[in-house]
């Protein structure tokens, strides 16, 4: 489908929010979209009390349970609205490294947008088998667009890089411009070991894996395999607030 050369975002109230979709990518483009802090709670009627995990950790809390239409749901809540907030649940995740057991889907945040080599090279080294990534770009108003992306359906590749020249080259057509800034997130499946590796790359923010955790702590208590990594249709998960989103607007990462 061909990008509309028209401004991506439409202003509704203190929310603008604009989505395209290009060749596998899609955009979101907000000047103070999710920066709301709120709790995401259960909202699936087909989840029974029996097959349903809920824990208050203190610094983060979750509900998880598996549907009767057999998808896992895992909801997570952590404090977000201050810097200090957002490094507690970076310690949090530094601490649950230990408890990952074989493969786990972990969202791996940078502490700023890498360029496209840089993101190359640190997938690569680290092994984690991609499945989606985030990138920023931002707007001559200030305005932040996260870009969504993936692998190449029919060829793997990384970061489609006609998609990608795509998208810039319409950026460029809006009034006043929008600057591509890189890549700020990246989720997919890895190891305990992958995970370790990625924490001590100085790029890395953190490992969000507070899901991967409540996935297995669910999946012990209902004696259950997990079939949930080879299954992403089966796999519904929500964070309270977008880490990145929230690293920038506290200080965290460069606006």
């Amino acid at each position: 489908m061909r990008l509309a050369k028209t401004r991506f975002w439409i202003l509704l109230a203190i929310i603008v929010i604009a989505v395209v979709i290009v060749v596998g990518f899609s955009t979101f483009a907000s000047a103070n979209a999710n920066s709301v802090q709120k709790d995401v709670s259960p909202d699936y009627a087909s989840v029974s009390p029996a097959r349903t995990v809920n824990e208050d950790l203190g610094a983060w809390k979750y509900t998880a349970g598996i549907g009767d239409d057999g998808v896992l749901h895992v909801l997570i809540n952590f404090p977000s609205k201050t810097a200090a907030d957002i490094e507690a649940f970076n310690t949090t995740n530094r601490s649950l490294v230990k408890e990952i057991q074989g493969n786990a889907r972990v969202l791996v945040i940078f502490r700023q947008p890498l360029s496209v080599d840089e993101f190359k090279q640190l997938v690569q080294a680290s092994g984690i088998k991609v499945e989606n990534y985030e990138m920023r770009a931002v707007e001559a108003d200030g305005t932040r667009i996260t870009l969504n992306g993936g692998p190449s359906a029919s060829n793997n590749e990384l970061v489609p890089q006609s998609a990608l020249d795509t998208m810039i080259n319409s950026w460029q057509k809006l009034p006043g411009g929008a600057t591509f800034k890189g890549f700020i997130s990246v989720e997919g499946i890895a190891t305990q070991v992958q995970i370790s590796a990625l924490l001590a790359d100085k790029r890395v923010f953190t490992t969000e894996l507070t899901r991967a955790v409540a996935t297995q702590r669910l999946l012990k208590k209902l004696g259950v395999a997990n079939t949930f990594l080879q299954d992403k249709s089966k796999f519904e998960s929500r964070l309270s607030a977008p880490i990145y989103w929230n690293m920038e607007n506290t200080g965290l990462a460069p606006k």
